[in-house]
């Protein structure tokens, strides 16, 4: 009897336990190994949402403003011509743009292109109005012929028909009650005669208010890959030039022009713009075969027709990351409303 309750009360063998432990073992590698995929997977489908979620939206961003490009520009004559603008006497500060709705060149980095959209807030009817007499380079007044268009505090721009490759950048401080002039005093935007060309505006010349203007520049900066916006604004306090960050993980940016079809290519010829970005997920991914090479991606990014789209990340390694391309076509569609 006492021989029976000691064995059944004597425990797991010595066997038993290791057998029981090389079970539990294994369902543990099992469950370490499932939890490991699942992680993964949820950091590649987290990073690949975020990639795509940044790319959308920056993308929205960017083509709300091109389809604002163009506004309060009333005369196709004037695109194309050089703006000289100068921000309490620095001649640097804008510096010097074009006359266009958009204007697309090449980014610092040699990889990625910069986007310049052009635009003004206007509330009046943007039409342009003649000079009536000489405007000089020291003068604070301008003859027009009549001044219902223009207000305090707002930027207009002159130009010259006949020699269209120059134009000026002023602020109305105010206009007279005479309904035949407006006043260039006492400005930050006025303090530079850079601004103007030597020769000054004469009698034909023509000017247009284009309210609180605004020149927006969107550009990749390569020491963060994060898209940046430069906004040149006369409603900016205390400096003419602030910078913010759109959206990190931008790593390719590029745009093309959209002629009318006529051959030329001209600002005045054109309706459309293409542009596309070029996301990267945070998260590197692992090879899928242990010690293999990286294969994340294996063909870069490409445009819709199969172009190639650069990116400034292109050291080894690059494999290892999943890349979204977000693109759209943007009308232009201020551009049907300016005069010849």
């Amino acid at each position: 009897m006492n021989a029976d309750i000691k064995a059944k009360s004597g425990g797991f063998s010595l066997v038993e336990l290791m057998i029981a432990m090389a079970i539990g073992l294994i369902v543990m590698l099992a469950i370490t190994q499932a939890y490991l995929s699942m992680e993964n997977r949820r950091r590649t489908i987290v990073s690949d949402n975020d990639s795509q979620t940044a790319g959308m939206l920056t993308l929205y961003m960017v083509e709300r403003e091109i389809r604002n490009s163009g506004f309060a520009i009333p005369i196709t004559s004037a695109l194309g011509c050089t703006v000289h603008a100068a921000f309490a006497g620095n001649a640097m500060d804008p510096g010097n743009f074009t006359l266009a709705p958009v204007v697309i060149s090449a980014g610092d980095d040699g990889i990625t292109d910069k986007v310049v959209a052009l635009s003004g807030t206007n509330g009046a009817m943007p039409l342009p109005v003649k000079l009536l007499a000489p405007f000089l380079p020291g003068d604070n007044s301008i003859d027009v012929g009549v001044n219902y268009f223009f207000g305090a505090k707002q930027l207009s721009i002159l130009a010259d028909p006949m020699s269209a490759s120059d134009c000026s950048l002023v602020e109305i401080t105010e206009k007279s009650a005479d309904l035949n002039h407006v006043l260039v005093g006492a400005s930050p935007w006025n303090q530079s005669s850079a601004s103007l060309p030597a020769s000054g505006f004469q009698s034909g010349s023509f000017i247009f208010n284009m309210g609180s203007l605004s020149l927006k520049k969107f550009f990749v900066s390569a020491a963060d890959k994060s898209l940046r916006i430069s906004e040149t604004a006369n409603s900016v306090e205390g400096a003419s030039t602030i910078t913010r960050i759109l959206a990190p993980g931008i790593v390719g940016f590029k745009a093309r022009y959209v002629f009318d079809g006529s051959g030329l290519t001209g600002p005045q010829n054109l309706v459309a713009v293409r542009i596309a970005l070029v996301s990267r997920g945070a998260q590197a991914e692992r090879p899928s075969t242990a010690g293999g090479a990286c294969d994340a991606t294996t063909i870069p990014p490409k445009w819709s027709d199969g172009t190639t789209l650069p990116i400034l990340d292109t050291s080894p390694g690059w494999q290892c990351y999943r890349y979204k391309v977000s693109e759209t076509t943007v009308s232009l569609r201020n551009r049907v409303w300016s005069l010849p």
